[in-house]
């Protein structure tokens, strides 16, 4: 019994610990991509056929307030960029400036290496403040300066650094998001851009599950206000429904590799179980001799097999989720509102019934005078 019992232990922990492992890490990598910005709508000038629409004079500040009032939304950075050089010293570097509003770090979960970001009042004021991305700061400030405090040169004007975004590396499509050097809204429409239009407006969603709504009212809005199609709203919901895809797959093909540990364990159900009938053939005569019909002794030795899967698909539950827990992966809300349980104790049953009946049969098929006679 011990060694039937550990066959399924072993199988369904298994099937357990990379059902939870295979769900950890989905999550995990969807946390990830979340925090790139998954749950974003980005709204940008032009529409229908529109090839290049960045320069279009179509999405206006006022845009942007009306849209931050819809239900649903978080958060909405007006967005106005180019390219320009930026210098301190002798040293100069060429980076993409963007003119945004203080809601811009809470759009894009964008936190400070050191100092602080432009606040409401440097808005109105149109203070000339800037705060820089990692590759910005690690190519002007070479010897150590610390950057914050710091006057550079930009578009023949001076501005003070007064942070440092946190290191965000590069995008899915390869550019860098460090060489963002960040201004406020007001001030680069007066000193960079000398336009009032945007080239985005990014809005953030509440959650990923509200996407189509809040992307269904944001284009009914944009069309109430301009009149016509003048727009585009994209989304990045394709990208976590790919992921989340292909994680699912991973789990389950993990989750069939550990199922063929369960299978081996099934073998030794059904192997175990000939012997002990093989061993207990006088107890079968016995029973048969004293009024016992060969359907009693079937379900006897049916019910000890799924007794002793049921409770070994018990503790390999344990043992799984143990497994799991040990390497960082398990999650008990991700882990026990899904299959896994399920599964385990589906699994042990099957396994029972199946690699059980070959030997109940057997047992039940004796003839007691030749069992009885077995020394």
């Amino acid at each position: 019994t011990a060694l039937t019992l550990l066959g399924i232990v072993i199988g369904v922990g298994a099937v357990v610990a990379m059902m939870a492992i295979g769900e950890g890490g989905k999550q995990q990598v969807l946390d990830r991509i979340e925090s790139m910005g998954t749950n974003l709508l980005l709204l940008r000038p032009g529409g229908g056929n529109t090839r290049s629409s960045g320069e279009m004079a179509t999405l206006t500040v006022q845009d942007g307030e009306a849209v931050s009032q819809l239900p649903g939304v978080s958060y909405v950075a007006p967005e106005r960029n180019s390219r320009a050089t930026i210098r301190f010293g002798n040293r100069d570097y060429n980076g993409r400036i963007q003119g945004t509003t203080p809601d811009y770090i809470h759009v894009r979960d964008w936190g400070m290496a050191r100092g602080v970001f432009f606040t409401e009042q440097d808005m109105d004021s149109m203070a000339p403040v800037i705060v820089i991305g990692q590759t910005v700061a690690e190519e002007l400030f070479t010897q150590g300066e610390d950057p914050v405090g710091q006057y550079v040169f930009l578009k023949s004007a001076v501005y003070q650094v007064i942070g440092v975004l946190e290191a965000k590396g590069a995008t899915s499509g390869g550019s860098d998001m460090d060489e963002m050097m960040l201004i406020p809204l007001s001030t680069g429409r007066v000193r960079v851009f000398g336009r009032d239009h945007l080239s985005t407006i990014t809005i953030k969603v509440e959650s990923t599950d509200r996407l189509d709504e809040v992307q269904a009212a944001v284009e009914s809005l944009m069309l109430q206000r301009h009149g016509r199609e003048d727009f585009m709203v994209r989304n990045t919901a394709s990208l976590i429904e790919a992921v989340g895809e292909t994680q699912d797959t991973m789990t389950w093909l993990l989750g069939s590799v550990a199922a063929i540990s369960l299978f081996v364990g099934g073998i030794g159900v059904m192997n175990i179980m000939l012997v002990s009938v093989s061993e207990r053939r006088r107890e079968i005569g016995l029973r048969m001799a004293t009024g016992a019909k060969p359907g009693d002794i079937l379900r006897q030795f049916n019910i000890e097999a799924l007794v002793v899967c049921c409770f070994g698909g018990l503790v390999g539950l344990l043992l799984g989720a143990g497994v799991a827990w040990l390497l960082g992966q398990f999650n008990i809300a991700v882990a026990f509102s899904l299959m896994p349980p399920l599964l385990a104790f589906s699994s042990a049953v099957l396994v029972g019934i199946i690699f059980g009946h070959a030997p109940a049969r057997q047992a039940s098929r004796l003839n007691p005078i030749d069992a009885l006679a077995e020394d």
